[in-house]
């Protein structure tokens, strides 16, 4: 069940910058905020502990909508990026159902365009229920980034629908928030967007940082299985740290916020070893970056990690028995 599955380690950020909006201080429950990020995974069980752990120090009405509402695209690590170069919304949550299993494994969300112009977005419960602070977070975080990206504080859905039920003194904060169209104790959690706003540019819209941006995202889904997000993480880090020119692995561990014992113990349970994964996701990375002709060969080794053309040629050679500006040449003439 939902339980069971995993969901990215970035949720811990939106916790802390809501503490740390807040000014709120919880020495415990910091630490095992640490641990966390420490370990290899978080379950969904796992997280919905932690959320009712601060709701018990921090007794607020609608935290979930709460800390969504502090979220910020830097939070939201390569979909937030997305979202902010986006042409328009409509394009942001196109992306968001693409790549969404970078984020979470389990219910998938499904964006539906009704002949009203109204945009919905669902999560059926074929997986099970989440908790009512999760839900509330997942669309007050997904509201607030398309806020702040849009520069529309005043951007609110048509109608919201969760599937718990919540306590009277509470709606006000989730209408107030959403606006006066909020139901509770639906069969399905859905948001409802006019198309129209979602149509309005971004005016940090920026479609070359989009598209390679988007070849990374796809890169790490292709290689991740359903439900195993500590690989997109990995993935996630890796390409972080051969962009900085650090691909060892004492690098992308600590860009995991782990250690090297505990990334080495993950990939040898899953019959993986860091040197596999570093030379597929090159593998996988130069062929996108190649297919895209605004970037030049020694840009491309940069990307990759290499500090020299001459050594990203040699590699790329031995991969695919060509030469990369021959291997461009080809795919551009077919």
């Amino acid at each position: 069940m939902l339980n069971d599955f995993l969901i990215t380690q970035d949720v811990i950020g939106f916790i802390r910058r809501y503490l740390k909006d807040e000014n709120l201080q919880f020495p415990d429950y910091e630490v095992r905020l640490d641990a966390v990020l420490r370990s290899p995974s978080l379950s969904y069980a796992q997280w919905w502990t932690l959320l009712e752990d601060l709701h018990r120090l921090h007794p607020v009405p609608a935290l979930g909508v709460a800390i969504g509402a502090a979220v910020r695209v830097e939070d939201c690590g390569v979909m937030g990026y997305l979202f902010q170069t986006a042409r328009n919304l409509m394009e942001a949550l196109a992306c968001f159902q693409r790549f969404q299993r970078l984020i979470y494994a389990g219910s998938k969300a499904q964006v539906v365009l009704s002949e009203a112009n109204e945009v919905t977005v669902t999560w059926n419960p074929e997986q099970g229920y989440s908790s009512q602070d999760s839900d509330a977070l997942l669309l007050a975080g997904m509201m607030g980034v398309c806020r702040r990206i849009s520069r529309n504080p005043d951007f609110r859905p048509l109608s919201v629908e969760f599937t718990q039920s919540v306590s009277p003194h509470e709606c006000a904060a989730y209408e107030h928030f959403f606006g006066l169209n909020v139901r509770f104790g639906q069969a399905r959690l859905a948001i409802t967007l006019d198309k129209r706003e979602l149509l309005k540019p971004i005016p940090q819209s920026d479609q070359f940082l989009h598209d390679l941006l988007g070849q990374q995202a796809t890169a790490l889904l292709d290689k991740m299985p359903d439900d195993d997000i500590f690989m997109a993480q990995l993935r996630n880090a890796l390409l972080r740290c051969l962009h900085e020119g650090k691909p060892a692995a004492i690098y992308v561990a600590a860009e995991m916020n782990s250690s090297v014992r505990t990334l080495h113990r993950e990939l040898a349970r899953r019959g993986k070893v860091f040197r596999d994964v570093l030379r597929d996701v090159r593998m996988s990375m130069s062929q996108h970056y190649l297919a895209d002709p605004s970037l030049t060969l020694s840009e491309i080794g940069l990307l990759l990690g290499y500090s020299e053309q001459s050594a990203f040629c040699r590699a790329f050679a031995a991969w695919f028995g060509s030469p990369p500006l021959r291997w461009r040449q080809q795919r551009w003439k077919s």
